[in-house]
Formats: C-alpha cells, sequence, structure tokens
C-alpha cells in the first residue's frame, strides 16, 4: 500500500512513533537518607509524521482540508517503509506550508503538513 496519513494518500511520509513509557520520579525527603523514587503509571507513546505531496495547487488545498478533518480522531499511519502505526489519536495538524516545484517542465505544488499526537493504550 502507498503511504498514506488516515487513509489520506501521500507521496511521502516520514516521522517517529514512540511506543509507551514508564518514568521514574526521584525525591529528596527527610528520613533515613533523604532520598527515594517512585516508579510512575504507563505514559502513552507519542508519534510525529510529516505528509508530503506533489500535484496541483487545488488538489493540495483539498488534501490538506482531508488531513486537518483527522484532528481528534484515532487513525493509523502507514510510512515510506511500509510499517504501519496503528491507534494514533491525532492532537495536532500543522499549517500547509506550500512551495511551488517545476517537475517535467510542468509547475507543481509541493504541499508539506505534520500530525502529531499520542498512541492510544
Amino acid at each position: 500500500m502507498a503511504p498514506n496519513i488516515g487513509g489520506v494518500g501521500c507521496n511521502f511520509v516520514k516521522g517517529f512513533a514512540s511506543g509507551p513509557s514508564e518514568s521514574i520520579k526521584t525525591f529528596r525527603r527527610p528520613g533515613i537518607n533523604g532520598n527515594g523514587a517512585k516508579k510512575q503509571a504507563q505514559e502513552s507513546g507519542q508519534f510525529n509524521f510529516t505528509g508530503l505531496l506533489f500535484d496541483s495547487d487545488f488538489n493540495v488545498e483539498s488534501w490538506q482540508t482531508d488531513i486537518e478533518a483527522l484532528r481528534s480522531t484515532i487513525i493509523d499511519i502507514e510510512d515510506d517503509f511500509g510499517i504501519t502505526h496503528s491507534d494514533c489519536l491525532v492532537a495536532d495538524v500543522s499549517p500547509l506550508a506550500k512551495v511551488a516545484v517545476v517537475e517535467s517542465g510542468v509547475l507543481k505544488i509541493r504541499g508539506e503538513i505534520t500530525v502529531s499526537g499520542f498512541i492510544v493504550l
């Protein structure tokens, strides 16, 4: 399957997703030695992926609208390597960055948008 963000096709999808992690909180209090540590609950993982699309201006604008509609939904993301990242809750979608590109003598637009959020446990 082609790279996509929540089923919205892209030419390229690059980024990362980290799994859940545990953290340890250290503290100093009066006591036998004054030091302590407490294991915190598991925190959800995070992700940050950037999608790129080379197409006409109209198609890039509609692509942006489709990706922005994914905000606050749980999606699957497939990156350039064919790895599917499941259960991604989209918390933020960056503004669209557009750059004019000449490809084989034809003027096209390169659209770039970043989605980030949390992996649902």
